[in-house]
């Protein structure tokens, strides 16, 4: 399976790094990120397809939508 990342979702992740650093924690956004695609592309989506179904002006097309929101509110120790 291909991941896109849109640019919001790279820009987010910026951001809790940038976050992170002001909190004198370290950065997990190539951590997060590169988990996030081996959990993905280790699925089997023949049972089970995950997301919203996109409709593009009122037709059906072969994409789905993933939101992943991660908190700021907790210290990740070690993952």
């Amino acid at each position: 399976m291909k991941i896109h990342w849109r640019r919001s979702a790279v820009d987010s992740l910026i951001s809790l790094d940038k976050w992170r650093r002001e909190i004198e924690l370290k950065p997990i956004a190539s951590f997060l990120r590169e988990h996030i695609n081996n959990y993905f592309q280790g699925q089997d989506f023949s049972v089970y397809v995950p997301g919203k179904a996109v409709v593009l002006k009122g037709y059906p097309v072969n994409l789905r939508m993933l939101l992943i929101s991660v908190g700021k509110g907790y210290e990740f120790n070690k993952i």
